[in-house]
């Protein structure tokens, strides 16, 4: 398996009480993977994640529903083309899902987000970066912005960042 040499994989579990949980909060168990892939052409990468978190019953503290249980997941594929030594181009697919009582909680019950950035490195220690991203609400719950919210969202940042 030469040719994954450079090549990532990694992974963990995560579990504990999250006071942030909406409704009082709960006892949530995380799963993850994330991993970075070499491509046969050198200067292109590809990288994946997923995230899992099943999250136990809510305590309510008056408000919502006693004892609801909910989960969210997460995938991302990453796309990585470094076209000179100080040129690239990133592409990021983003899908989260969430169910019950958690979408509830201002976020939707699923989405996709699309994000596209090109970074030059402008001196040394100093990098450029214009991004462009989507997020799309995909079961119209319009959870962006005051009433009326909308189901899609855009952004453009440009950015000089200074690495230390």
């Amino acid at each position: 398996m030469d040719f994954l040499s450079g090549s990532t994989l990694s992974g963990g579990i995560v579990n504990g009480y999250n006071a942030l949980i909406p409704n009082g909060g709960a006892v949530a168990t995380s799963f993850y993977a994330s991993g970075s892939i070499k491509t046969p052409l050198k200067s292109l990468n590809l990288g994946v994640a997923f995230d899992y978190a099943c999250m136990g019953p809510n305590q309510a503290n008056g408000v919502g529903v006693l004892n609801e249980s909910g989960y969210q997941y997460a995938g991302a594929l990453y796309l990585l083309w470094q076209t000179t030594g100080k040129l690239s181009f990133n592409t990021r697919a983003d899908y989260f899902s969430q169910s019950g009582y958690l979408a509830s909680a201002g976020l939707p019950g699923a989405s996709f987000a699309l994000t596209e950035s090109v970074q030059y490195d402008l001196w040394k220690n100093v990098l450029t970066r214009a991004e462009f991203r989507w997020d799309h609400a995909m079961n119209g719950s319009g959870p962006w912005g005051p009433p009326p919210s909308l189901d899609n969202e855009f952004m453009l940042a440009l950015n000089v960042i200074y690495k230390f």
